[in-house]
Formats: structure tokens, sequence, C-alpha cells
């Protein structure tokens, strides 16, 4: 699974032939996160232990997330299913620099799956994670994450004939 990752806000100096590279590593941090919590794995299976599915999170932030894990992964829903196709994934960011530097990013997320077994639906995620610069890397230090479930339609018994008169 790949993100779409495209830098589509600069506040501050950042030369331009680096801005699809920070936006590639941003995704990238997004995506470890979005695999471990959401597609990832056996279904159905048990939750995961909460620093698994929250890969690039400061401790923080997983502990903020682990509080939330109805929204921040597939903990809850897990059990009850058999597998995970990924439909889209985008991330949009928004980069704070300061004299050509990366100093901070906001990744706007939008993520859809759908799900198959006993809870069959439409899963989309989207939201923020606020996201600082590391030596190698990016990490998550807040977030504001929603999900939303769209179960599919359960098959509907079919109409007998109505004009059937004995």
């Amino acid at each position: 699974m790949k993100s779409t990752a495209k830098l589509v806000h600069l506040q501050g100096r950042f030369p331009r032939n680096r801005h699809q590279a920070v936006a590639t590593n941003v995704g990238k941090v997004v995506d470890r996160w979005l695999q471990a919590a959401y597609v990832a794995g056996d279904y159905p299976r048990a939750t995961s232990t909460y620093r698994d599915i929250f890969p690039g999170f400061s401790p923080v932030a997983v502990a903020q997330a682990s509080k939330q894990r109805t929204q921040m992964s597939n903990a809850t829903l897990a059990p009850h299913i058999d597998g995970v196709e990924v439909v889209a994934s985008k991330v949009n960011v928004d980069l704070l620099a300061k004299d050509n530097h990366p100093v901070g990013a906001v990744a706007r997320v939008r993520f859809v799956y759908e799900t198959t077994g006993d809870r069959e639906s439409r899963q989309t995620v989207y939201g923020t994670l606020d996201m600082l610069p590391t030596k190698t890397s990016w990490a998550v230090f807040g977030f504001d994450i929603s999900r939303e479930e769209k179960l599919a339609a359960s098959p509907s018994a079919s109409p007998s004939p109505s004009g059937d008169k004995s």
C-alpha cells in the first residue's frame, strides 16, 4: 500500500526541487501507520498491542491514540472481519519551513478501505497528523482523526409474486 502524497501548502522558504521528496517522506510515515493500524495481519484476530499499531508516533501520541483506538485502528473491528482491501489513500502535506529546512508538517489524510466477513463495510479514515522532522524521518506528535463506517447492504428478501391468485 502506498498513498498518493503531495505538498499542497508551504509556509516559509523551502526549495521547490525538494517539495515532492518531503511529501513522499511524510507519506511514508503515514503509510506505516495506516498499514499497521488498519491493513496488516491476519483477520479475524484479537486486538493488537498499541505500540505495534502506531509506528512513527511519539510516546505521548501513542498514549493518546491508544485511548482512541476505535478511530485510530481496526483494534475493535478486527475480531469481526475476514480481510481488508484498500480502495484509496491520499496524503496532502502542509509544510512549515524556515531557512530552507522543514520544521513541521500537517499531513491531511484520506484513507478508504473495504472489509469482508461478519462486518462487511466501507471504512473512511480522515483527518490530520501533526508531525515534526527527526534526524532520519518524521514523527507524529498530535492528530485529529475521524472514521466513518458504511455497512454493506444486507441482501433483501426477494418479493413474492403479487399477482398469483388461486
